[in-house]
């Protein structure tokens, strides 16, 4: 099996393509990609977090889940290992499985940007491109 999601280059950030059957799928591959290039995937899952967000579109839609998820994980030292939303319309609804972990990221990531940002279905398959400001 491929990877769900690649990293990009890119010359002063990083970026992901990230890939999955649904839409709810292909944004939760992109947050895991992210959690690859910030250093913090792979922790022992032993609490639960919950968020919800909105925005006018999809693609601002992926841009404040993966803000807030930036946000919790700089705000209360809390590393997720898995990454899982629901999708209704323009809201999101996250399940974050992870621990607490006051060490700091390998690689602190600022937010995630609308430079290059894309979310597309072609063929009923999703995909997600996001670059982030490092």
């Amino acid at each position: 099996m491929t990877e769900p999601f690649r990293e990009l280059s890119h010359t002063a950030d990083a970026g992901i393509e990230a890939f999955g059957k649904t839409i709810e799928e292909a944004f939760s591959n992109t947050a895991l990609g992210m959690l690859k290039i910030a250093g913090v995937a792979g922790t022992v899952p032993d609490k639960e977090k919950t968020f919800s967000v909105s925005a006018p579109d999809r693609s601002a839609l992926l841009i404040d889940f993966l803000n807030e998820i930036l946000f919790i994980i700089n705000a209360s030292g809390w590393n997720p290992a898995s990454v899982k939303c629901i999708i209704s319309g323009n809201s999101l609804k996250a399940v974050l499985k992870g621990s607490e972990d006051q060490s700091v990221p390998d690689r602190e990531i600022k937010a995630a940007t609308y430079h290059g940002l894309e979310v597309s279905e072609e063929n009923g398959k999703w995909k997600t491109t996001v670059f982030f400001d490092l």
